[in-house]
């Protein structure tokens, strides 16, 4: 699967919508996410996701949010 992706510099925790996770096996979220706001965002769960940047595998340890549109790399994803 090609999907574009952003880094989001401020965001500690990698975030992916649930429309791109629809058969990932979600664990209990150990984190309680907010948005810029400051507003709560509800998360289905935790999961490992795949993906390619210019031809290269990855995994992420993500959130599941229906609240976000696309898939942020956070910080924590940098520093594995």
């Amino acid at each position: 699967m090609s999907l574009l992706k952003l880094m989001a510099s401020l965001c500690k925790w990698s975030v992916i919508t649930a429309g791109l996770a629809p058969e990932s096996k979600l664990t209990p979220s150990q984190y309680t996410l907010f948005a810029a706001n400051k507003a709560s965002l509800d998360v289905l769960g935790d999961t490992v996701i795949p993906f390619v940047i210019d031809g290269h595998a990855f995994e992420a340890d993500v959130s599941v949010c229906d609240k976000v549109k696309d898939f942020l790399l956070g910080s924590d994803w940098l520093e594995q």
